[in-house]
C-alpha cells in the first residue's frame, strides 16, 4: 500500500513534470511553427480584430520588428521556464525519499519556474495581450480564453507544490 505522504509527493512531482513538458513542448511549438504564431502575436498587437475604438486603439503596433521581437522574447521567456521546471521536477524526483526539510528544500527551483509561467502567462498573456491590446474583443485572437487555463494549471500547480508536507 502506498502512503499518504508518498502520494502526495507523487503527485507533486506529477503535476510538475507536467508542466515542464507543456512548456518544452509551447517552445518547440513556438520555434518549429513559427509562422502561425507570428500571426497570433501581429493580430494580437496590431489589434486588427479588436472594436477598434478610438480610446484603444492607438495602443495598436503595426511593426513587423516588434512582432518578431516579442514573439522570440517570449519563447526566451518559456525556454527559461521550461528549463527551470525541468530542474525543479529533476530535484523533487531526486529527494522523493528524502526527509521533510530536504523535500521541502528541493521544490525551490520548480517554484521559480511556476513563478515565470505564472508571470508569462498572467502578466504578458492575460494583461498585456488581453487587456493592454484588448485581445478580448477578438473571437479569433483571444488571449484571455487561450491563457486561462495555463493560468490555472501552474497556480495550482504551485499552490500544491509549495504547501509544506506534514510528514
Amino acid at each position: 500500500m502506498i502512503s499518504i505522504k508518498k502520494t502526495h509527493r507523487l503527485t507533486k512531482l506529477t503535476l510538475l513534470f507536467s508542466c515542464a513538458l507543456l512548456m518544452t513542448l509551447a517552445v518547440l511549438d513556438n520555434i518549429f511553427a513559427y509562422d502561425i504564431n507570428y500571426d497570433y502575436v501581429q493580430h494580437v498587437m496590431s489589434m486588427d480584430t479588436t472594436f477598434k475604438h478610438p480610446h484603444q486603439y492607438w495602443r495598436a503596433v503595426h511593426n513587423p520588428f516588434f512582432y518578431n521581437l516579442c514573439l522570440i522574447l517570449i519563447i526566451i521567456f518559456e525556454g527559461v521556464a521550461s528549463i527551470v521546471l525541468w530542474v525543479g521536477t529533476f530535484y523533487l524526483l531526486k529527494n522523493m525519499k528524502s526527509d521533510k526539510a530536504q523535500f521541502q528544500a528541493a521544490k525551490q527551483w520548480g517554484a521559480v519556474g511556476l513563478l515565470l509561467t505564472l508571470v508569462l502567462y498572467s502578466l504578458i498573456f492575460m494583461t498585456i495581450a488581453s487587456q493592454w491590446f484588448a485581445s478580448w474583443q477578438s473571437s479569433i485572437w483571444n488571449s484571455k480564453n487561450a491563457s486561462m487555463p495555463f493560468i490555472i494549471l501552474f497556480g495550482l500547480t504551485y499552490l500544491l507544490l509549495v504547501k509544506e508536507d506534514e510528514a
